[in-house]
């Protein structure tokens, strides 16, 4: 397979593939490829192993987009839908139909599964480790006792490494068992490999990790004390990949055990005859991978990568949206697109794509100097009127960190959105880089791919940023809270009337109330010692007034100072009480127009509860 021949441009993207295997493999630069595979003895097997390792995140980001198409489509009042994405002016536009993008996801689909070179189906991994079940025991194996203590001194380093790295979101397949005594327990291993390999494969692409439309896969599993349960399962959210440990930590004591090693042969042999290699099973698979690399979607991944971070971002918000469609379109472009409409409890917020600011402020970033215009703006909306962003992302593709350029970004947009949280993704690693004092919170994250060290720590920012868009739009959406705090002193309550013409609704210990029907406010909690706290909430303050009143159940006024607050999106006032006059067990705080932010004092301290008799 010519990853250099060009197929309708595909030359400079495949280019960019073969510099990545050349690398991976460790291939001798300055000749063609198969002159530099035969000088280095890399296989054909070898070679496309490379290149799927290296299309699996991005088969991933495929099947997300999909999902998000599908999504629209659910949610849509149209027969047809397509995808538009346009993120340069001089770029060239790529649009595909909802039944294109499903039939190209197929061929992606197609060519990892027909790289495994196995007829799937039958086989069942659990079979394949030693069980109290069948001929081959659990504990006839040495050193892999269930619940005993066992020594990690014949685990190899390499194998140590390998766990780690899938960690670190690599997927690729354990290394070689080192055995030199003993060629066909090591070429049956070998084999075993290959198919924990192909399987890795499947399982990272048909999902984030279960694989049971694949193989059967029963959860209980035994493995060596070497190897936990709880470390094996968070490899792919699945126990698959802990298939060959138990045989790579028992390999070494084999040799010891002629009768124990003629048993696991069989065994292994048995089970691997269930899943028998394909014919032409490489010939099959590099077809297949040409089809993949001739596809549109493949040629545009760069841009449907920034594309699927916005996936990702819909998924992290942890919030009910829908994708907004234009004519049946969802479009991503570089003129600006709105892309996605989430729910917040006060209000909504708005996802748009390549939203241009300008500003007045001094930029650093080349061909920004009076506007910026990241790849997604996040922004509040409150009343069908668009507010401050809560979330900025930019992304990047970069092989090789850009870290001037990452930095000037990432100035330049936390100048135009001060209370955004500023975050920047790149599909590699990221480096060092130095972050602006100013701004919220801003921050650039390597490796934002399926899989990736990245995800997780840009999913944590991406769910924060929507909590402090959530509780900012409780507010914006007329919601306020009335507040008594005191430090000393007896029991205090509060209590806060609602005053709506000529009805009076009353909110107290004895009545809490609500914030889901009348009278739309609630005591949180009724507190009877110092030092304490109570708070009236209110979820629709309209254009009631609010009377409201401290009384003294028993016990002293506090003798330190006590007060009361209230506060919504349009300030906080803070009210103290008058001089204590003898016998008062009321305080009338004062009468509150929130929503007009308009305030009368009340009458001061009284014998009796002063709105009995209003």
């Amino acid at each position: 397979m010519d990853l250099k021949q060009r197929k309708d441009g595909r030359e400079a993207h495949d280019a960019e593939l073969e510099l990545a295997v050349r690398q991976t493999l460790g291939l001798p630069s300055g000749m063609g490829l198969e002159q530099a595979m035969e000088q280095s003895g890399t296989t054909t097997e070898d070679l496309l192993n490379t290149i799927l390792t290296q299309l699996t995140p991005w088969a991933r980001m495929m099947r997300d987009i999909l999902g998000m198409l599908e999504a629209a489509h659910g949610g849509a009042d149209t027969e047809e839908l397509s995808i538009k994405v346009k993120w340069d002016a001089l770029d060239e536009e790529l649009q595909v139909s909802l039944d294109a993008f499903r039939r190209h996801v197929s061929v992606i689909q197609n060519a990892m599964l027909t790289s495994s070179g196995r007829a799937w189906g039958l086989f069942d991994f659990n079979d394949v480790y030693p069980s109290n079940k069948s001929d081959l025991r659990y504990a006839d194996v040495p050193g892999t006792s269930r619940f005993g203590q066992s020594s990690e001194e014949h685990v190899e380093e390499d194998l140590r490494s390998w766990l780690r790295s899938l960690w670190n979101g690599v997927i690729d397949g354990p290394p070689p068992i080192r055995l030199t005594a003993d060629p066909e327990f090591e070429a049956l291993l070998a084999e075993l490999r290959s198919v924990v390999i192909s399987h890795m494969r499947a399982v990272a692409l048909m999902h984030g990790g279960r694989s049971q439309g694949i193989v059967d896969t029963p959860e209980d599993i035994e493995l060596p004390d070497e190897w936990t349960i709880s470390e094996v399962s968070r490899l792919h959210e699945d126990r698959l990949t802990a298939l060959p440990l138990v045989w790579y930590a028992a390999a070494p004591k084999l040799l010891d055990w002629p009768r124990l090693r003629d048993k696991v042969v069989n065994h292994l042999r048995t089970q691997l005859k269930r899943i028998p290699p394909r014919q032409e099973k490489w010939i099959k698979a590099a077809q297949a991978l040409e089809d993949v690399l001739d596809l549109p979607i493949w040629r545009k991944r760069h841009e449907l990568y920034s594309v699927w971070v916005a996936t990702q971002i819909a998924s992290f918000s942890g919030r009910a949206h829908d994708w907004i469609l234009t004519d049946g379109v969802l479009s991503f472009s570089f003129a600006g697109a709105d892309v996605a409409r989430f729910q917040l409890s006060g209000g909504t917020a708005l996802l748009r794509a390549e939203n241009r600011e300008e500003t007045d402020l001094q930029l650093k970033g080349s061909g920004r100097k009076h506007a910026v215009q990241p790849d997604y703006t996040v922004y509040r909306e409150h009343a069908g009127q668009r507010r401050d962003a809560g979330l900025v992302v930019e992304c990047k593709h970069y092989r090789i960190a850009a870290r001037r350029s990452f930095e000037h970004a990432i100035w330049d947009y936390t100048l135009a959105h001060p209370k955004a949280r500023v975050l920047l993704v790149n599909y590699t690693k990221i480096g060092e880089i130095t972050l602006p004092s100013h701004g919220t919170f801003s921050e650039a994250y390597g490796e934002v791919r399926p899989s990736g060290s990245g995800m997780a720590p840009f999913g944590e920012q991406v769910r924060y940023a929507f909590v402090v868009m959530d509780e900012d739009s409780k507010v914006l959406g007329g919601k306020a809270s009335i507040q008594l705090h005191w430090d000393d002193g007896g029991d205090l309550d509060l209590h806060v009337v609602r005053r709506r013409g000529g009805v009076r609704t009353a909110v107290s210990f004895s009545s809490r109330g609500t914030l889901f029907g009348d009278p739309w406010m609630e005591l949180k909690e009724d507190r009877q010692s110092s030092p304490a706290s109570e708070e009236v909430n209110i979820s629709k303050t309209e254009g009631d007034v609010f009377e409201v009143y401290v009384h003294r159940y028993h016990g002293e006024w506090p003798s330190s100072q006590f007060f009361v607050e209230i506060e919504s999106g349009r300030g906080r006032k803070c009210f103290f009480p008058p001089d204590e006059q003898p016998g008062a067990d009321w305080w009338h705080v004062c009468d509150a127009s929130i929503m007009a932010w308009a305030f009368t004092t009340g009458s001061g301290m009284h014998r009796t509860a002063p709105y009995l008799t209003r």
